[in-house]
């Protein structure tokens, strides 16, 4: 599929494989598309419902692709197409009028494709105005069963509040009176209250630019775990990985990376004693606890990349990723997968079809990781030298 404006997130429309829904960020809203899909009766739209969620008039419009902010990701309520009552569709973007990330809930009438503006509902806001760097954002709900007594849990990503490596706002990642820099979980059939603060479940992180959650292999091994791909500093990025029964996780940032702490020449912006003792930017914190990811991405000395998250494949039919997590590199071009399995230990592999010229055309990018309805994963690949309401992106299925 092609023609998408700086698309982030992709998936299927819930319940319908033949519809593929993507965050555009270029246009400013929540988009689908019918695809071929043999045996099945795609919904016939009517003349204006590409757009399933319109925020145009509400979120920030990036300036280039680099600025990764605006309309980021959406996730369909795991109840959506039970039934008539729980038909929602959940939506992330940072807002114009003050660059605060927020996360909203609009209803999806029965037989209709486009959401009711009237419906909107702000769930959360950002508490520190958010950059338009860091601006992590896919929504993704929890897959293990609904815990009685409470509601689906939605995932809720967020990076630092640095720009171009400020100390203060890298600092933010290590304080838990902010939610910048954290991994965050939210009850979405609580009362909303826009003031009131998810629950943190990991903090230090810098940029985690693609985040799922495994829907688990036949016997149920890995469903839930949250996935991560943090962009990492200038040529280092962490695959990162959150367990539902981890404590208080800390990844680090901004005084370690990964595994290993950061050294004077990689980052010397945030080795400086005032990263440590600024007392603007709140009380020293002791050392954190480290959490392993699963690698250090560092593919390049001479040439910055970026690392994408991605997710863990459970399907059959592309046998050399079967209960892989496929992630990619940005400005290489690049598809790997590791053993979740195996943790850190194991080296990353190439995936074979990420050197054809077929996925390396016109100098684009991979932008992002997802997977369709059926557990395929789908890669989003952009064209960074056009603008960003351009028609500059592609969607390619993983095949054998």
């Amino acid at each position: 599929m092609t023609g998408l404006s700086s698309p982030t997130q992709v998936s299927s429309w819930s319940g319908n494989p033949c519809i593929l829904v993507a965050a555009e960020r270029g246009l400013r809203a929540i988009t689908r598309y019918e695809i071929t899909c043999a045996g099945e009766d795609p919904e016939e739209p009517s003349a204006d419902e590409d757009l399933v969620v319109d925020l145009h008039s509400k979120a920030f419009l990036p300036n280039s692709i680099q600025e990764q902010a605006g309309v980021t990701g959406f996730a369909f309520d795991p109840r959506f197409a039970i039934g008539s009552t729980h038909r929602f569709i959940y939506v992330t973007y940072t807002r114009a009028s003050d660059f605060k990330l927020v996360v909203e809930r609009y209803t999806i009438k029965p037989g209709m494709i486009k959401a009711t503006p009237s419906t909107a509902v702000l769930l959360y806001e950002s508490q520190a105005v958010a950059n338009t760097i860091h601006g992590a954002g896919q929504l993704h709900f929890d897959t293990r069963p609904i815990v009685s007594g409470s509601g689906p849990i939605l995932y809720i990503p967020r990076g630092d509040n640095a720009n171009n490596f400020d100390c203060c706002g890298a600092r933010l990642a290590q304080m838990m009176t902010t939610n910048v820099g954290k991994l965050l979980a939210l009850d979405v059939d609580a009362s909303p209250n826009p003031t009131a603060t998810p629950t943190i479940l990991a903090l230090g992180l810098r940029n985690p630019w693609g985040t799922s959650v495994d829907r688990g292999d036949a016997a149920g091994q890995g469903r839930g775990d949250v996935s991560m791909g943090d962009v990492g500093h200038q040529i280092t990025g962490s695959v990162l990985q959150w367990l539902p029964t981890s404590p208080l996780t800390n990844y680090g940032w901004p005084w370690r990376e990964g595994d290993s702490a950061l050294t004077d020449n990689a980052a010397p912006e945030l080795r400086n004693a005032s990263c440590f003792l600024d007392s603007s930017c709140g009380a020293p914190n002791p050392l954190p606890l480290i959490a392993v990811p699963w690698e250090v991405h560092s593919d390049n000395p001479t040439f910055p990349d970026v690392l994408i998250g991605g997710c863990v494949y459970r399907n059959s039919e592309v046998t050399a990723l079967q209960h892989r997590y496929v992630y990619a590199t940005a400005q290489t071009v690049g598809l790997y997968w590791l053993n979740p399995v195996s943790g850190s230990a194991l080296e990353r592999v190439p995936f074979a079809q990420a050197t054809t010229a077929a996925w390396q055309s016109a100098g684009q990018t991979i932008h992002a990781i997802g997977q369709d309805e059926a557990g395929e994963i789908l890669v989003v690949r952009v064209q960074p030298s056009l603008p960003v309401t351009a028609p500059n992106g592609d969607i390619f299925r993983i095949t054998p």
